[in-house]
């Protein structure tokens, strides 16, 4: 009986899925807008473009498949249902290259399971480019053809291309050849690229055709004499050339010979150039223009330079005796005077003793301006004796404090070794000296000298150290038959010998003192202090200076030690003995080693020294050293860059800069003259410095600045007071009234009338002024209104609504400073364009407008009428509303001239269907509103609004909430509800049954069974549903146990079990009794319908005897339902 059901179950099952695949095609592919194929346009952004398809699975059973996109990727998908996915295609690679106007991609799915190799489906996706045109025009002479490039993208493919010309020409070529002919014209073209199924694209340029060029210049820093332009050395021979004013150019060739020269400004290839002249000779320099047509005729000056003149004013030397002065090389061109009056070229003039300076001055007048000569200036006076006040020959002590020296008369000069600012003498040293004073100079010349004999004592005594241990330590100093002297013993000294038995201290000082006689009864004592120390010496020291040519000073800080001996470049023979020696090196590194001595003990430390040398001489370079402000200036200085140097940049206006190279400067003059900057460079090490200064010097601009007198707004006719501001080193300024000619005057204030007849006028009065950097021009609007006023306005309507506002626009000529509208006996207003709103309809107002300007007043007064807003109102289909669900609007208003539907959700307004259906897509409070306008305008309307509330569109689901996959037919069914947003609900079951429980409980007869669920909300709203086919297995959970078994190896009923439907899990206990009620057979756990499971027969592998026994059975159903059956059965053999 199982084995039936088995069968029938299987038979239906394959009847089923046959009936499938007849019923079904294979797998479904499309995009998402259900197209199996096309073209997608892409521009230049869609370098990342996503796809979208939508999948439907074929009838085989296996849902997996695989889909291969055409670019290298695939992906699996599990297919059980209808379903969209995307790619993203990489377009990169494709949209940069313009040659390839198109790109393929196959997209395919199939199954995975190689026995439905038939479930497969797929599609070409084609994309193309958007055009873009682009266009390149060569430049072209006249004359010649211009060759049109095109560059758009894709440059091929199924994309069309037309050239259209301003002169009425077209073309269809991809590069056309034109010529045109006239270059003085400005022609266009325009380029369309039209895809044959991505669009059209356009591209615009003008352009000229270019003319063999006229090369010219403008010179300044010249003067002009006898038609000659001069050139002067006076002021520095600078010439300023200015070859921007050529015609059609695009480069420069400037060539110069005469002589020799340089580029302070720019170069041979510059526009602009300022050069210096080194010589005086007469120059040639020649423009020659170019441009992509050729090279223009040179264009040739030529221009002399002029050295400043000498004046021949040889230095006179100051004389004691009377001269005849005489000019000894004089300039036949220039005018010398002698203290101020005429002197002869050869005239001799008499030059006698005098308190007062003899002046000579010249002055000369040449091309470049007048030469004024620095003056000569001498003295004649008589010779006079001097003499030595102070002292005559004497002695002094060496040591002694300075001697004041004294002459007459005064106003000469000391000279001798140890004169202090020629007021003392310092006798720093023993020996004699000679100290002089004397006045004038050459054969005026007078002198006096005294001797001074310097003595004493120089004493010689150093330092000492004895080793700690030793008791004896003698005394050296020069000259003998002096005395030691300490404070930190008593009579611990003997003669010259230094007694360290119980002494203390390490470190103490010893004084030697002596006395020598210096004749006539005087004498000269000397001390020298020597420091002495007990102890082990220890070696230590600093070298300060360490530069090449120089000293090196070593300051000794050993301690303990009393004798010396110092080491250079690891020497056998010291170089020195002295405590703090001094030496020199060449530069590069060196070893200093030290062993200090104690006695008989010492101490050894080396040192490694870097020797440097100062910075060399050097010279600043500057890129420019005069220009127009502001000026960038490129610096740099002509020596190598050295590690150990620091630079420093001084520009000369507070700002500085640390660096082998600084970053180019802009110097600023914010003055109104010419201003000098001092650029200092130093060059810094521990062995010295140098210094270098370059001037900069910067030009002022031109600023030009108007001053009016009064006021810029005038009655006509109107007679305005100009004033000249202007700054900058200025000439001659340039006027312009308006379109009048230019007007030039040098004066600082000028006056013009103006006038304005029905209408204001604006004049544009402009000041031109120039200097060297160039033009600046300062405007100044001048108003002129006239006397008479013609009041004018308009009206945004003629006919209002009630409570629209309206507004009124002012067009009063000239136009008002003031207005005073009246809209009839209501209200007032003061601003040029109001907006204002009536209160009652269908009347009839007027708008009177009063215009006030500056020179007169005068009145215009208008009508208006009002209507009312129209009447408007709806009605609703439907006042249950859900989402997505349509909802029929009906109109119940009169006639409108027009109306709008606002549904508040955001959707578009809808002004065309008088009685819309909408629907909504959001749930929620919302407000529908109609609209309705009158015949006037936009703004005289009227609102009717309705409030409704959109739910949420129900979501139909559930599960069975009772465990198990297929359940028993006596068992109680419980469903669990999943909808969302419902209120209601509607069970279907396949046995007939409905119910409107939200989780109902059902008893199911065995077999297959169908479930529907209904969710909605009260009144019969807003209903989704669900269905499940075959959704619940039900069986009748049955057991079988045979009432005899036959266990004789026949392979049929050789072992008792239980047998049962799908409905039996599992046998949890089997017990076999005897005839007595004894266990003869116990087993636990097994599988049921199993023939080869359960009892055989046999006990102890004993055949039991045939007869009548007992079974006890508990089974486990679906559900973990559990059971138990007793009952008796018969063995038969």
């Amino acid at each position: 009986m199982i084995f039936i059901k088995r069968l029938l179950y299987t038979l239906l099952g394959i009847f089923l899925f046959l009936f499938e695949t007849i019923g079904q095609e294979k797998v479904d592919i499309t995009t998402c807008d259900a197209s199996n194929s096309g073209v997608i346009c892409v521009s230049p952004t869609d370098t990342l473009y996503e796809v979208c398809v939508k999948l439907k699975p074929g009838p085989s059973p296996e849902k997996t498949y695989k889909i291969s996109w055409g670019d290298g990727k695939a992906e699996e998908i599990k297919l059980n249902a209808e379903t969209t996915t995307r790619h993203i295609y990489d377009l990169k690679s494709f949209l940069k290259d313009c040659n390839d106007p198109e790109l393929e991609r196959s997209i395919s799915i199939k199954n995975t399971n190689p026995d439905n190799a038939n479930d497969n489906k797929g599609f070409i996706l084609t994309f193309n480019k958007k055009p873009q045109a682009n266009l390149i025009v060569k430049e072209a002479c006249e004359g010649s053809a211009i060759r049109f490039e095109n560059n758009s993208c894709p440059s091929s493919g199924n994309v069309s291309y037309l050239w259209e010309f301003s002169d009425g020409r077209k073309s269809t070529d991809y590069t056309p050849n034109i010529s045109f002919t006239d270059p003085n014209q400005t022609y266009s073209v325009k380029l369309t690229a039209t895809s044959r199924n991505c669009g059209v694209n356009t591209k615009e340029a003008s352009f000229k055709m270019s003319k063999l060029p006229v090369a010219s210049y403008k010179a300044d820093g010249y003067t002009v004499s006898n038609t000659d332009t001069v050139v002067c050395m006076s002021n520095g021979g600078i010439l300023s050339l200015d070859g921007t004013i050529s015609t059609d150019e695009s480069y420069y060739e400037w060539k110069i010979s005469g002589g020799s020269y340089s580029y302070l400004e720019g170069h041979p290839g510059s526009g602009k150039i300022k050069i210096k002249f080194n010589d005086s000779k007469e120059y040639t320099i020649t423009l020659i223009a170019r441009n992509v047509c050729g090279n223009s005729k040179p264009f040739i000056c030529k221009h002399r330079v002029v050295s400043e003149p000498q004046l021949g004013i040889s230095p006179q030397n100051d004389d004691c005796e009377p001269i005849k002065y005489k000019l000894a090389n004089p300039n036949s061109q220039a005018t010398y005077t002698f203290n101020g009056n005429p002197l002869g070229l050869n005239e001799i003039k008499e030059a006698g003793y005098s308190d007062t300076p003899y002046i000579i001055g010249a002055t000369l007048k040449y091309e470049c301006g007048v030469k004024i000569a620095k003056p000569d200036t001498f003295f004649v006076r008589q010779k006079q004796a001097v003499k030595i006040t102070s002292f005559r020959d004497t002695t002094l002590c060496v040591g002694a404090n300075a001697v004041d020296i004294l002459a007459t008369p005064n106003g000469g000069n000391w000279t001798g070794k140890f004169i202090e600012n020629q007021k003392m003498f310092n006798p720093k040293e023993i020996g004699i000296y000679e100290i002089k004073y004397s006045l004038g100079v050459g054969k005026c010349a007078t002198r006096d000298s005294v001797k001074i004999n310097v003595q004493g004592i120089n004493i010689v005594a150093n330092d000492e150290a004895i080793c700690q241990g030793l008791t004896k330590l003698p005394l050296k100093a020069t000259p003998g038959g002096g005395t030691w002297s300490t404070n930190v013993c008593s009579g611990c000294i003997k003669n010259d010998t230094l007694n360290t038995v119980g002494l203390n201290n390490s470190d103490f000082k010893l004084t030697y003192s002596v006395t020598t006689s210096i004749g006539g009864g005087k004498s000269c004592s000397a001390k020298k202090d020597i420091n002495v120390k007990i102890g082990r010496p220890l070696a230590d020291f600093d070298v300060s200076g360490g530069c090449s040519g120089a000293s090196s000073q070593i300051l000794n800080k050993s301690t303990g030690a009393s004798a010396y001996e110092w080491y250079l470049n690891n020497e056998t023979s010291p170089f020195s003995t002295i405590q703090s020696p001094s030496f020199s090196l060449p530069k590069g590194n060196a070893s200093v080693k030290l062993v200090a001595f104690a006695g008989a003990c010492h101490d050894t430390t080396t040192k490694k020294i870097t020797v440097s040398v100062p910075p060399e001489p050097f010279d600043i370079n500057l890129d420019k050293t005069i220009g127009c402000s502001p000026l960038p200036v490129t610096f740099s200085i002509n020596t190598t860059e050295r590690n150990d140097l620091a630079y420093h940049w001084d520009f000369g206006d507070g700002n500085t800069s640390d660096g082998y190279k600084p970053s180019p400067y802009i110097f600023n003059n914010q003055t109104t003259k010419d201003k000098e900057f001092t650029v200092e460079v130093t060059l810094k090490n521990t062995c010295g410095e140098e210094k270098k200064t370059k001037k900069v010097t910067v030009r002022p601009l031109a600023k030009a600045e108007i001053g009016v007198d009064s006021t810029i707004f005038r009655c006509s006719p109107a007679r305005v007071k100009f004033s000249n501001r202007s700054s900058g080193n200025l000439g001659t300024s340039s006027w312009v009234f308006d379109n009048e000619a230019p007007f030039f005057s040098a004066s600082d204030t000028l006056s013009h009338i103006f006038s304005a007849k029905d209408s204001v006028k604006s004049y544009q009065v402009s000041l031109i002024v120039s200097n060297s950097c160039g033009n600046d021009t300062s405007k100044v609007a001048i108003t002129v209104f006239p006397e008479n006023v013609k009041p004018l306005f308009t009206m945004s309507t003629i006919t209002a609504c009630a409570g629209e506002p309206v507004l009124f626009k002012d067009a009063t000529v000239p136009k008002p400073e003031r207005w005073l509208w009246k809209f009839g006996n209501e209200d007032k207003a003061i601003t040029p364009n109001p907006t204002y709103s009536f209160k009652d309809a269908n009347r009839s107002y007027n708008v009177t407008l009063i215009a006030y300007t500056a020179c007169g007043y005068d009145s215009i007064q208008r009508s208006i009428k009002t209507t009312a807003p129209p009447e408007v109102s709806f009605k609703l289909s439907n006042q249950f509303l859900c989402q997505d669900e349509p909802m029929k609007v009906i109109n119940t208003s009169g006639p409108l001239y027009s109306f709008v539907w606002d549904f508040g959700d955001n959707s578009p307004h809808d002004s065309i269907n008088y009685s819309p259906i909408h629907s909504y897509k959001i749930e929620g409070p919302k407000t529908v509103k109609l609209i309705g306008y009158g015949n006037t305008s936009k703004t005289c309307k009227n609102e009717y609004p309705v409030n409704i509330n959109v739910r949420k569109k129900p979501t139909a689901d559930f599960k069975i909430a009772t465990a198990g996959d297929i359940l028993c037919s006596n068992q109680l069914i419980r469903f669990e509800n999943l909808s969302k947003d419902a209120t209601k609900y509607k069970w279907y079951f396949k046995d007939g049954h409905t119910l409107n429980a939200a989780n109902p409980e059902v008893n199911l007869n065995a077999g297959f069974h169908d479930v529907s669920l209904v969710a909605y909300y009260e009144n019969n709203t807003c209903k989704d549903s669900v269905y499940r086919d075959n959704y619940i297995e039900v069986d009748t959970c049955q057991i079988e146990i045979p009432e005899v078994f036959t266990p004789n190896n026949d392979n049929i009923g050789d072992f008792f079990t239980a047998f049962g439907s799908k409905g039996l899990k599992k046998i949890l206990l089997l017990r076999i009794r005897n005839r007595w009620g004894e266990i003869i057979f116990e087993k636990k756990d097994f599988e049921p319908n199993i023939l080869t499971e359960g009892w055989d027969g046999k006990v102890n592998n004993l055949n039991m005897p045939e007869g009548a026994y007992v079974y006890e059975i508990e089974a486990e159903f679906i559900g973990n339902i559990k059971k138990q059956f007793k009952n008796n059965f018969s063995l038969v053999r």
